[in-house]
């Protein structure tokens, strides 16, 4: 779908996290990075997951999707009612 951002334009951002996001907290996290130096993905049929490490060691996932779904957008509005 046109506008949505591709995988590589997810793993683009991250190359520097702290200029990829609003969250303070997630601007200090570390990316997990492959061999090369690459933001690390897991990917599957639906999303792209990104291990991010905070600065007291813990993990956090970053669940980045590859296309927009309706149903998906359906649940985020009941969850916030």
């Amino acid at each position: 779908m046109a506008g949505w951002p591709a995988q590589a334009d997810y793993r683009d951002a991250l190359q520097n996290a702290d200029l990829a996001f609003k969250d303070p907290v997630l601007r200090a996290c570390k990316v997990e990075r492959n061999k090369m130096g690459v933001p690390k993905a897991r990917s599957g049929a639906f999303a792209s997951v990104y291990k991010l490490i905070k600065s007291n060691g813990d993990a956090v996932a970053l669940k980045l999707f590859n296309f927009p779904s309706e149903d998906r957008q359906r649940q985020i509005g009941r969850a916030h009612v």
